[in-house]
């Protein structure tokens, strides 16, 4: 509970009468007094974390082939769809050479993979492009390509996109 920031302490209270007083010995249980540098510690990591999450987040808009304010996301996504459109007949070769194996990775899956990794995934979040303008079928086997795109990889991506013809800019 102290996760969400509250304090919360058990005490034991042990009453002693001494005379005509009552003397009230209390002992700190939960959490234990030997804990709390311990506790303290996690949570400044957890904060430190958390910090370092929130000031790395890229907000980056882009403009590709004059198509203004894509995401990241936005961008894979219209060049995946407009190389595939383009590209009618393609073949593993083709695919491999026009996006390296740095990019592709586990950035470029069977769509099986994808729907299996769904199921496993107990949010339901899905972390492909899953509609049918986005899939690919090369040798009787469908392949989709990640919606998880961060400042890491994205550079990777809009150079090899550069090269295969498409304009990109940052806004």
């Amino acid at each position: 509970m102290n996760d969400k920031g509250l304090d919360i302490k058990c005490f034991k209270l042990i009453p002693y009468r001494l005379n005509e007083e009552v003397i009230i010995d209390v002992q700190q249980m939960i959490p234990l007094p030997e804990a709390k540098d311990y506790q303290n510690k996690i949570k400044e990591q957890k904060e430190e974390r958390r910090e370092t999450r929130e000031s790395s987040r890229d907000y980056t808009r882009y403009t590709c082939d004059n198509i203004k304010g894509l995401t990241k996301r936005g961008l894979v996504f219209v060049v995946w769809t407009e190389y595939l459109k383009s590209n009618s007949n393609i073949t593993m070769d083709k695919l491999e050479s026009a996006f390296p194996k740095d990019i592709r990775g586990k950035l470029f899956v069977t769509k099986e993979h994808a729907l299996d990794q769904q199921k496993r995934n107990n949010r339901n979040i899905n972390r492909y492009f899953l509609e049918s303008e986005a899939v690919v079928e090369i040798d009787e086997q469908e392949y989709v390509i990640s919606n998880q795109w961060g400042k890491d990889n994205i550079s990777r991506f809009i150079e090899c996109a550069r090269k295969l013809g498409y304009t990109i800019d940052a806004e």
